[in-house]
């Protein structure tokens, strides 16, 4: 049951918007043509207008009605009266009847006396305070639906308002923004109350859109913050009205009872028991009973007007919040269109996105730079930029400076973004194709060391395959790198490939080829790749040392390389060792000869003694 009123409800507020735009179309132009400064007074007029158009038409009447036949009032007078009617004839003497009977003052002072015992009683004066609470609470519980499209028509005045000052671009921005607003505050209102439509298929392009649901959730706040105090206040004018003191009276209903005279009565009854019968029909008849709910109707009404100034200032309040939230949210550009015209003409007809785009840009950079692409015509442009770019203008990098990376990298521009690349790098240091290549390294450490090489050595190192840089950057450091990068562009591509297959086998092998001397001796080699393989092999203890040794020592003597780097691959020390190793090998046979000679000469001569 629940959900078909809220359904019904829904149903009736679309009703509403679309009756207000079929009727008062003019009036939705007035608010495109608002003054921005004058946005919150008139957004208040016209709430308190539609508060007060839709607030006629409660049925004041029909609400007391039912309300005073559901708290019993007519058989409470009724019991009321009688029992006061008893009491005072009681104490009434026949004469005084008799001469009431014919004396309107003295009839008249009878029906005071018992309307101010029936209308007076604790029990009459409770009932009607409880009558006051209860048609104060119908008359409220009706304002929320008042309260409802009167925020959603303020709404849709707002929506409008942007459109007419701003563009479409911006006016749909801001709905965009309700939306995500009401979702984050108020889902119920989104899933309970329009459960035949999806919240993004709601759109102020339908009939209310957004404004429907942004009034329902605005209604539900307004109402349940002052309900409350509006319905208390309504209450005590209504007891203050019907059962309080007003002027000489004791009891208002007193006067209006008996105020108008009496109507005449059988005179053959009135001679025997006065005017009572009268009075009694007169106090508990159907003309007493109106003419007291006419009054607690005349209450209600005239405390209308206090709470519709008091809703309309709490749901301006509450629609105005919602614009100046967004113009926080998006000053700058909102500025901007303000303060330059080719800017603002350009968001007139930019699309929603477009308009998103241009503010998280602004966000990030100055509005100087921002003029300045406006004027140079790169607004376009400016909107290509992948989401990864607004990384760049965070970093406090020119926006001029974007646009030339997005240039150079194209679709790599995230990657640029990503690697942290613009931070040390310009986008002159590359071409669409180096950066390519340099890009296709996909490793972190890799591009780490080598944005640190200038753009010759970055360029230089890149037309090395992925694969290679990678294990190179691994296992080597910047200074090394730089040396690289040297050494491929002073040698042939053989000796270079040479190079850098001896330094991925053995990357500690850089070191050696880092002294500038090893650098001059190995270029101004006549055979560099022979070179290039002395200095990258290394000495060490084997059977094929002396060959080696002996096959790099004949490259030296026939002049193929420089002498110094002899020395580079076999130190001073290995030198010695192994030219004495070479001597005892190649003297041994003279060395056993002179040995035997020796022997033999020593023995003839020992011979020689003995004789």
């Amino acid at each position: 049951m629940g959900t078909t009123l809220r359904t019904l409800s829904s149903l009736f507020v679309f009703a509403f918007l679309a009756l207000a735009l079929a009727q008062g179309g003019s009036r939705l132009e007035q608010c495109r043509a608002i003054d921005p400064a004058e946005l919150r007074s008139d957004i208040n007029a016209l709430t308190q207008q539609t508060f007060e158009t839709e607030a006629q038409r409660l049925d004041l009447a029909r609400i007391v009605e039912l309300k005073w036949l559901e708290l019993g009032m007519p058989d409470l007078i009724e019991t009321q009266v009688n029992s006061a009617v008893d009491v005072v004839e009681a104490d009434t003497s026949y004469w005084s009847r008799f001469t009431s009977s014919w004396s309107t003052g003295q009839a008249e002072a009878l029906a005071e006396r018992i309307a101010t015992l029936a209308f007076g009683s604790e029990t009459f004066r409770s009932r009607i305070e409880t009558l006051a609470s209860e048609v104060s609470l119908s008359t409220t519980s009706s304002f929320e639906a008042i309260t409802n499209r009167s925020a959603s028509a303020s709404t849709l005045c707002l929506q409008q308002f942007i459109g007419g000052a701003y563009g479409t671009a911006i006016a749909s921005a801001f709905e965009q923004e309700l939306t995500h607003q009401v979702q984050q505050t108020s889902e119920e209102a989104l899933t309970q109350n329009f459960e035949s439509a999806s919240p993004v298929n709601i759109r102020a392009g339908t009939v209310g859109g957004v404004a429907v649901i942004v009034g329902s959730v605005i209604a539900r706040r307004v109402t349940q913050r002052i309900a409350t105090r509006i319905s208390r206040r309504i209450a005590g004018n209504i007891a203050a009205r019907v059962a309080g003191r007003a002027g000489t009276s004791a009891v208002p209903i007193v006067g209006w009872a008996v105020g108008g005279g009496l109507v005449v009565w059988d005179i053959v009854d009135g001679t025997v028991r006065g005017p009572f019968p009268t009075i009694r029909r007169q106090l508990t008849s159907e003309d007493t009973q109106t003419l007291i709910r006419s009054e607690i109707v005349t209450s209600v009404e005239q405390d209308l007007p206090s709470a519709s100034t008091e809703i309309a200032e709490e749901i301006t309040n509450e629609v105005y919040l919602q614009w100046r939230r967004f113009e926080k949210n998006f000053q700058k550009v909102l500025a901007l269109a303000a303060q330059n015209d080719d800017f603002g003409l350009f968001l007139t007809t930019a699309s929603e996105d477009d308009f998103y785009k241009l503010a998280e840009v602004a966000d990030v950079t100055s509005q100087q730079e921002l003029l300045q692409a406006s004027n140079d015509g790169l607004l376009e442009q400016i909107l290509l930029l992948p989401d990864a770019s607004l990384a760049i203008l965070s970093a406090d990098e020119p926006l001029q400076t974007v646009l030339a990376w997005s240039d150079v990298a194209g679709p790599n521009l995230s990657k640029v973004a990503g690697f942290e690349i613009y931070r040390h790098k310009s986008p002159a240091d590359f071409t669409s194709a180096s950066l390519e290549r340099f890009l296709r390294t996909d490793n972190l450490q890799t591009i780490s060391k080598l944005i640190l090489l200038d753009k010759t050595e970055l360029n230089t190192l890149t037309d090395l395959s992925s694969a290679n840089l990678n294990r190179l950057a691994n296992d080597i450091d910047v200074q090394d790198l730089q040396t690289l990068a040297w050494y491929k562009s002073a040698l042939s591509q053989d000796a270079s490939n040479l190079l850098i297959s001896l330094w991925l086998e053995r990357p500690s092998r850089a070191e050696k080829f880092q002294p500038t001397p090893v650098r001059t001796a190995i270029t101004g080699s006549r055979e560099p790749e022979t070179a290039v393989q002395l200095v990258g092999t290394e000495a060490g203890f084997s059977w094929n040392l002396p060959q080696e040794f002996g096959a790099d020592a004949m490259h030296v003597v026939a002049g193929v390389v420089p002498t110094k780097l002899f020395f580079v691959k076999y130190h001073i020390t290995w030198v010695v060792i192994i030219l004495v190793l070479i001597a005892t090998l190649l003297l041994a046979p003279l060395l056993r000869v002179f040995f035997d000679v020796l022997r033999f000469t020593f023995r003839r001569s020992k011979r020689s003694v003995e004789k």
